[in-house]
């Protein structure tokens, strides 16, 4: 039964035709609080809709199945009309729901010492991964956080059967993690229905259940499942044998030891806490997330893409873009803080090494694939159409041209000398370091299929990230041009705000940096305003030397080859819509390649 059939409106109950509901034998009770999809477009819920956990119902459906486990499985409800997962909104709306939950754990107790509870999520990073929420993130924190905290098991159950998980992941090719994003400690996150914390709520079921578990009888787990370990394949297959094997019938060998209730206590999840990666606190301003890679594109091969990586703390993270064609896009994402070292970045499949005058990129990893870039605009729907390429190769090799790359051997330690001297990206030629062009060769295999490439890149800090700046309309370019004996890049970036326009715009040769005036920078797109750059047209003007003098005009044209239209959440709560992608430029008799971005606020937002 499709939710679109039910009592939608504000503050209406809902009935429970969304809920399928399953009786078993065993102590496990399977929980899918997110297995609906949207009805409707992405913004007729919120201005920043939530994406509903995909496939999340079917795992859950085959979990409870091969254990002879208990189930409520939300299998059609839209999370942006209802959450499952928020005690608030089930007590408001769906108080039945809460009321099951306690009666399936109580009927469990009846036959059981304990009852488990395994809440199954979805987590859109396309990294093999599996994050086990416990009710706090970090179980080094310091005895205060500690005692604050409202764990959801027993050191026995962490130590025995999740460990056991996170060991059997490991060697399946997934990696575990513990609380490193979504570790279910918010007062209303379901997971804490399964605590201590609403013994003296006032609500029957909340109550009952606190009781359960405040003497040690329940023991819960929040499991997010990324993109690649939910969609049909082999890695679903495995992380679903994980499952079962860690929590079924042998898990009860563990009940014999004290039921004692040791939540509160600090050494939980020692096995565990070496194979999580927390963010870190960061001397950043906020929300500024610099954002730091390699950007290429071969116009013979018709692919380029961007691997890139967010030097900010918090949601930081990596990514890897390919544009394959004019509109089939790959994605790699990941998210956790990168390694930095003396010459090399890493996070994950994801890794950038500088040797000598040259920089080395490489993939190594699933990807998900979209044969039209532009369904990202509905990040759900891009999730539930786009493919998965199990396995993939990607390697690169980038040779700045510059002269000053060759004697400043200590660009790229500059780079990353001090993370509180990073800033965003605001307008052009931002540090002393700046950026670096070149060229780049490689190739990406998949399989038997081997597409090189031989074209021209960008490496520095992105003009394509969100960043801090509030704005209505923003462009952004660069290109890298060759011809006549010479070579030259060209950036800039034009932003209006409510406070007016800002522009600035630098040229790159061998003799290093020149600012320029940005007379006009616009792009005529196909179609939509949001479509295919047909025409990018750039005026720029060389600064006089001399005050009230005329520089030399300075002329970009391009034509856009790839693109790929998403809806981000932006600065000061805002959402936007951002186009980017590979274009083609001349100039002064020169011709080359370059990226493109045109980013503007949603309606109404």
């Amino acid at each position: 039964m499709l939710d679109a059939e039910l009592s939608l409106e504000a503050g209406m109950p809902f009935d429970l035709r969304w809920l399928e509901r399953r009786q078993g034998a065993h102590c496990v009770l399977v929980i899918v609080p997110h297995g609906g999809r949207r009805i409707g477009p992405p913004g007729a819920a919120a201005a920043h809709p939530k994406v509903n956990d995909l496939y999340t119902a079917a795992i859950g459906r085959e979990i409870a199945r091969r254990l002879d486990a208990w189930a409520l499985i939300n299998r059609s409800l839209d999370r942006n009309r209802l959450d499952a997962n928020r005690i608030d909104q089930l007590l408001a709306r769906a108080p039945e729901f809460l009321e099951m939950t306690a009666a399936d754990v109580g009927a469990i107790l009846a036959r059981h010492a304990r009852a488990v509870v395994l809440l199954i999520h979805g987590w859109n990073v396309i990294e093999p991964r599996v994050d086990l929420g416990l009710g706090r993130a970090n179980f080094g924190a310091d005895a205060e956080q500690a005692t604050q905290a409202f764990v959801s098991a027993r050191a026995q159950f962490i130590e025995g059967p999740l460990t056991r998980l996170a060991r059997d992941l490991a060697e399946a090719g997934i990696q575990p993690s513990f609380g490193m994003r979504y570790p279910g400690a918010q007062p209303q996150n379901l997971l804490q229905a399964f605590t201590g914390r609403h013994q003296q709520s006032g609500v029957l079921a909340l109550e009952t259940l606190a009781a359960a578990a405040s003497c040690g009888r329940i023991e819960a787990v929040q499991i997010e499942l990324a993109l690649s370990v939910r969609k049909p394949g082999l890695l679903r297959q495995r992380a679903i044998a994980a499952i079962c094997a860690a929590f079924g019938p042998g898990m009860l060998d563990y009940a014999g030891l004290p039921a004692g209730d040791s939540r509160r206590s600090s050494s939980l999840a020692g096995p565990l806490r070496v194979q999580s990666r927390a963010p870190c606190r960061s001397s950043l301003p906020r929300p500024v997330r610099p954002r730091f890679g390699l950007e290429f594109y071969d116009p013979r091969a018709g692919a380029g893409g961007l691997l890139n990586f967010d030097l900010d703390t918090g949601v930081a993270g990596g990514r890897l873009v390919l544009f394959l064609g004019s509109r089939k896009t790959a994605l790699f994402t990941t998210e956790a803080v990168p390694a930095l070292g003396k010459d090399t970045i890493t996070l994950g499949a994801l890794r950038l090494r500088r040797r000598g005058r040259t920089v080395e990129g490489r993939f190594r990893g699933p990807l998900v694939v979209l044969s039209d870039g532009r369904d990202y605009l509905d990040l759900e729907r891009a999730l539930g159409r786009c493919r998965l390429w199990r396995q993939a190769s990607l390697d690169l090799r980038f040779a700045p041209w510059s002269v000053r790359w060759a004697r400043a051997d200590s660009w790229w330690r500059e780079i990353f000398r001090s993370r509180s001297a990073w800033r965003e990206p605001a307008l052009p030629g931002w540090a002393s370091a700046g950026p670096a062009f070149g060229r780049v060769s490689g190739c990406l295999e998949r399989g038997n299929r081997r597409i090189p490439i031989d074209g021209w890149a960008r490496l520095g800090l992105s003009l394509t990230s969100a960043g801090g700046q509030v704005f209505r309309e923003r462009f952004s370019f660069w290109t890298c041009l060759a011809g006549q004996g010479q070579t030259m890049a060209v950036e800039a970036r034009q932003i209006a705000t409510s406070a007016g326009r800002q522009a600035a715009a630098s040229l790159f040769t061998e003799a290093g940096l020149t600012p320029l005036s940005l007379q006009r920078l616009c792009a005529r797109a196909a179609g939509s305003q949001h479509a295919l750059a047909e025409r990018i047209s750039v005026a720029l003007r060389r600064l006089p030397a001399e005050p009230g003098g005329s520089g030399a005009r300075l002329v970009v044209e391009g034509q856009g080859r790839t693109h790929m239209t998403a809806r981000r959440p932006g600065p000061g709560g805002k959402s936007f819509l951002t186009t980017f992608g590979f274009a083609v430029f001349q100039a002064d008799g020169m011709r080359g390649v370059g990226l493109f971005e045109h980013s503007s606020l949603c309606a109404g937002a």
